[in-house]
């Protein structure tokens, strides 16, 4: 299994929640989070190297 630098859980609620969203609804949540998880990482790498991230996180979409 892969070590990963950062955890995350979701509550009972969080997951009837997103049971409940269309498929594109959980095409575009999932996009978001590999969206932010890359930028994390990105920006983490930079920090380490004293620089800040190459790119500009983009805008935050509303949910349709």
């Amino acid at each position: 299994m892969n070590k990963y630098d950062y955890e995350y859980e979701l509550s009972d609620e969080q997951l009837l929640y997103y049971s409940s969203l269309s498929t594109a609804a959980k095409l575009q949540w999932l996009d978001d989070a590999l969206r932010f998880t890359l930028l994390a990482r990105e920006a983490r790498i930079a920090a380490d190297r004293g620089g800040a991230p190459a790119r500009k996180p983009s805008p935050l979409r509303r949910p349709t």
